[in-house]
């Protein structure tokens, strides 16, 4: 018999939260303030902090409320009523505090019932909820967070999502994680918790394994005893994973004053919260190779032309029937390449380093057709770290697919025997069917440098996996491209994982703030070359695997004219003096980026040159290629989505 309610059983009075209070009240009573103090919140805040209203299903309930006029930080906050009962007042109890720093506030939720859905729909809602807002704020940095059964839920869907940059900390109050000995509960006859739905939706801390973000877990010292062994095991199993985590035991507090008093923990609070570090990883320089590109060879063979009339008839079809490619632009003039290797021991590939796509795939053993011809294939066999997903994949070219299906392993930046940046437990493609487009070129696959979110089943890119894990001094990468003039084998450039490149790269001129965390897509405000100038402003993209800028036609046009360039409709190249001197400048950010005439102007056939220019009649409007990044070092920031210029010092 429960000392504190004659009519509960022993086991509902040791769970019950309410019991264990030191205010000398009852559960209702305790339960009342608590629910009257929230109100009142809800009141101020109502009239002093703005709220969005944002839905992200069909359902009227389907729908979270985001406080604060939101900018870099966003907590996602998820009440401690929502396996039983929703109410706008418990979602709101976070909400002031945290507004008066400015950190936005985002209730998820708040109306949900459980007497109609089980834990585990209820954690998929949350998922679908936060990735919602990973949509709609794109530059936004998240914390998740959660009070009782909401830090439940917090942990679980953290578990399903854990391996998005943007998701930092986890933030757990009184959280509840052990759920078989609530199966004898008044809690589980409400909620319909089945002793094989407690052992599904309990909380594991090898679900987070290989997080790399931070966690808080802020306890009361008065609370149900059962719970307080359990928060102590999963902080004790969370520490031995190598998990960053923080466990603070606040004293005269209990479980639901200890939202009450949040003001004596928001130091302890921000200064985990809201500071970065990536300080327990390495710095990795990956050397690259030039070489002439197909589309040079092919116009020194006279073949370009029929090959550009096969690849407007294969993108009719392509696109009527697949829809638009992932890669804006194909690879045809690409003339850097890396190596790369695949599986223990190592099987090497030659990649296209791709920052304008995000897929990693190479040519499978099984590989068949012109495309894959001549290339270096991966057996699966002959790894020992191999794991087999199976997964089937598809990604469109603007003149051909490549597909295959999916497998995970070791993967390696750089060539046997250099210093490698090795990512463990990598998800890649590979390859049983490649475009004839690849047929006869030294390209073995493409290694993707750009975010999860244009990736081909939203498979987490090895770069990004890299950062996950902790491998990078920094979330970011920079790249230097060699001047000179392409020659097979010669030595191209290099790529520098986790730090600036200060040997090749001067200081940083600017960082620009990306449009859209899925290309390196970003403003750019103005162009001028010559007497032509146009400030209309577009959308651009950095893209390392497209050889030369691509610019609207009549843009593209314009600039040609003003140096009396020529367009060749046959190879669909501009024509230019090689003596000629020209600049193109870009405005960025304010500040202008001029690229001169050593980058926009290259060798062509017969003795003629071109100009590093082709019209791109598609969205995004540019693409900077090769010739902006020989000219500046491009620094890819991934964690703080960003990118940022550097000029070259050859």
């Amino acid at each position: 018999m429960c000392p504190h309610d004659e009519s509960m059983s022993e086991v509902d009075c040791l769970y019950s939260c309410s019991h264990h209070t030191k205010t000398g009240k009852t559960p209702e009573e305790v339960i009342d303030k608590f629910l009257t103090t929230l109100g009142e919140y809800l009141k101020k805040n109502e009239s002093n902090f703005p709220m969005e209203e944002i839905e992200y299903g069909e359902a009227a309930n389907q729908k979270i409320d985001v406080w604060g006029r939101v900018d870099e930080k966003i907590f996602v906050y998820i009440h401690g009523g929502f396996w039983m009962e929703g109410d706008r007042k418990y979602a709101t109890s976070m909400v002031e505090r945290l507004a008066k720093l400015g950190i936005s506030v985002a209730c998820v939720g708040y109306e949900f019932a459980t007497s109609k859905h089980t834990l585990d729909f209820l954690v998929q809602e949350i998922v679908i909820a936060v990735q919602k807002l990973l949509h709609t704020y794109p530059k936004s940095r998240f914390i998740i967070g959660g009070h009782s059964a909401g830090a439940h839920l917090a942990f679980k869907a953290l578990a399903s999502i854990k391996f998005e940059p943007r998701i930092e900390k986890l933030v757990l109050f009184c959280g509840v994680y052990e759920l078989e000995g609530l199966i004898e509960t008044y809690v589980a006859k409400t909620i319909g918790l089945t002793p094989l739905l407690a052992k599904e939706c309990e909380c594991r801390a090898e679900e987070l394994n290989g997080w790399k973000g931070r966690i808080l877990m802020l306890d009361a010292l008065h609370d149900s005893p059962p719970m307080l062994e359990a928060q102590k095991v999963v902080h004790r199993k969370l520490k031995s994973l190598g998990i960053g985590v923080k466990r603070e035991t606040i004293p005269d507090s209990d479980h639901f004053s200890i939202i009450e008093n949040l003001e004596a923990m928001l130091f302890s609070l921000l200064l985990l919260c809201f500071s970065i570090s990536f300080t327990s990883g390495a710095v990795y320089r990956q050397s690259l190779i030039r070489r002439v590109s197909p589309m040079t060879r092919m116009i020194n063979a006279g073949t370009w032309e029929t090959f550009l009339r096969e690849r407007d008839s294969i993108r009719t079809t392509i696109h009527k029937n697949m829809g638009y490619p992932q890669k804006v632009y194909d690879y045809q003039d690409e003339e850097y390449l890396g190596n790369i290797t695949v599986g223990t021991p190592d099987q090497q590939f030659r990649a296209v380093l791709d920052t304008g796509s995000s897929n990693l795939w190479v040519p499978d053993v099984s590989c068949t057709g012109d495309g894959c011809q001549g290339k270096d294939v991966f057996d699966s066999n002959k790894s020992s770290t191999y794991q087999a997903n199976g997964k089937k994949w598809t990604i469109v070219y603007g003149t051909g697919y490549a597909s295959g299906f999916l497998g995970v392993d070791t993967v390696r930046f750089g060539a046997p025997g250099e210093n490698q940046l090795i990512v463990p437990t990598t998800t890649f493609g590979q390859a049983t069917h490649l475009a004839k487009f690849f047929e006869g070129d030294p390209i073995d696959g493409i290694l993707g440098l750009a975010f999860t979110a244009i990736a081909e089943g939203f498979v987490v890119p090895p770069l990004i996996n890299a950062i996950n894990q902790g491998l990078l001094d920094q979330p970011l990468f920079t790249v230097y491209l060699m001047h000179d003039g392409a020659q097979d084998g010669a030595y191209g450039g290099v790529y520098t994982y986790g730090a600036l490149d200060t040997d090749n790269c001067g200081d940083i001129i600017a960082y620009q703030p990306l449009s859209a965390a899925t290309y390196f897509q970003f403003k750019m405000e103005a162009v001028s070359s010559g007497n032509y100038s146009n400030k209309n402003g577009w959308q651009v993209i950095s893209d390392t695997g497209t050889s030369f800028i691509g610019a609207p036609p009549a843009i593209a046009d314009s600039i040609a004219k003003a140096h009396g360039a020529t367009f060749d409709a046959k190879d669909e190249v501009y024509i230019i003096d090689c003596n000629a001197t020209i600049s193109v400048t870009f405005t960025i950010g304010g500040r202008d980026y001029e690229i001169e005439s050593k980058n926009m102007i290259v060798p062509g056939d017969n003795n003629n040159c071109w100009l590093a220019l082709f019209p791109f009649p598609n969205f995004p409007q540019w693409i900077l290629g090769d010739p902006f990044i020989r000219q500046f070092c491009n620094v890819y920031d991934l964690g703080k989505q960003r990118i940022g210029f550097a000029p070259s010092k050859q």
